[in-house]
């Protein structure tokens, strides 16, 4: 469940943020226009990587995880990859319409979710 939305919010904060800045294409690293499908930016990438920690930091202090450290690596990192996922996804398939915005989203989190389940094991 974190994994899921510490991709979420990650996600969401690369986008909203990562757009200030000149972004480039996942799979390529060319250049392209703010709000491309699968473009990523150094600030939307860390904006992403804070906002998964938030989602840790909340985990441990509404008990769901009770050691903040495992929580915060454990949102990091699902979060992190969960969000390159969708970058990835959106550069690859998104941008040929082979899958829609909201396939990209569901698809990133079920993966940021495995990840974050695969990370405690």
């Amino acid at each position: 469940f974190i994994g899921a939305v510490a991709t979420a919010t990650a996600d969401t904060l690369a986008s909203e943020i990562g757009v200030l800045q000149e972004p480039r294409l996942i799979t390529t690293f060319k250049k392209v226009p703010a709000g491309t499908d699968g473009a990523i930016s150094i600030l939307g990438t860390s904006a992403a990587i804070v906002g998964a920690g938030i989602i840790g930091i909340a985990s441990y202090l509404l008990g769901v995880i009770p050691d903040p450290t495992i929580a915060i690596k454990i949102s990091v990192i699902s979060g992190t990859l969960g969000c390159f996922i969708d970058s990835i996804l959106g550069a690859i398939l998104e941008r040929r319409n082979y899958i829609n915005n909201e396939h990209v989203n569901l698809l990133a989190t079920i993966c940021g979710a495995i990840i974050g389940i695969v990370s405690v094991m």
